[in-house]
Parts: structure tokens; C-alpha cells; sequence
């Protein structure tokens, strides 16, 4: 199999010069209003009971990610700050964003503030250990 690129043909009348501004307003019109994909981050891990998994979030105020996390039994899902996550490892604490008895979600999320953030997958089930697979995609939004 042979590849070929393909060929553009300039309109009559119109220079290389007009095409390549043609061409970078169409490229700054993309960039100000699409999401890109800056990183991908994917885990499976089994929680016992007492243990917490958490994942460390960085970002900027108004910075976007996008995370997905499925388990074979009930989590309940937070993020929190530094010192919701202290007060969350003691047995309290206050989450920016909650999910209880869950076995699948999928969420954008944006930072209501300047990071570190904490992702915390907390088992409901003391008893017995939950298999989790975490995905967490930082975006850069272009908005």
C-alpha cells in the first residue's frame, strides 16, 4: 500500500500568503474553542477494608479534568482539599464534590480553586475488598 498525501489547490487569485492566514484563523478559532487533552492517567488497584485510595489533583482555578471510576462494589467518591483530606483520613471532613454508593461514575469536573486537590475512593464495605479502576484526564480548556 502506497500513502499520498494529499494536494490543496489554490483558488485562482488567492496567494499562498492569503491561504496561510486562512489557514492560522482557522487553527486560533480550533484552539479558542475546543477542549485538547493535555494528560491520561489510568489505575487498578484493590482497596481493603479501612484503606482509602487517592489520587493527587493539580490544577489551576477553573482548570478542567475528566475522571471515570468503576468498582465491583459500593465506593463512595470525593475531592477534597489538603485539609478536607486530614480531616477525611481522621474519620470527617468536607468534600468539594461527593458521590456515595457508587459502582460507576464518569464526571467532568472543574477546580473551584488553585490545587492540590485529592480524589479520595473510599470502600463502604469494611468486610470485604473492592477491585477499582480509576481514569483521570487533565483538559485544557480553550474557552
Amino acid at each position: 500500500m502506497k500513502l499520498i498525501s494529499p494536494t490543496v489547490q489554490l483558488p485562482e487569485g488567492l496567494g499562498a500568503d492569503a491561504l496561510a492566514l486562512v489557514i492560522a484563523v482557522m487553527v486560533a478559532l480550533g484552539i479558542t474553542s475546543v477542549s485538547a487533552l493535555t494528560s491520561v492517567y489510568e489505575h487498578d488497584t484493590v482497596l481493603y477494608g479501612g484503606q482509602i485510595g487517592m489520587y493527587e489533583l493539580d490544577g489551576t482555578q477553573w482548570s478542567i479534568i475528566y475522571f471515570s471510576i468503576t468498582s465491583d462494589k459500593p465506593v463512595t467518591v470525593c475531592i477534597t482539599d489538603q485539609s478536607g483530606n486530614q480531616m477525611i483520613s481522621a474519620g470527617t471532613g468536607v468534600c468539594l464534590f461527593l458521590a456515595q454508593h457508587v459502582t460507576h461514575i464518569s464526571k467532568v469536573w472543574r477546580f473551584p480553586m488553585k490545587g492540590p486537590l485529592y480524589l479520595m475512593i473510599i470502600p463502604e464495605n469494611a468486610d470485604t475488598p473492592v477491585s477499582v479502576h480509576v481514569e483521570i484526564r487533565s483538559l485544557l480548556s480553550g474557552w
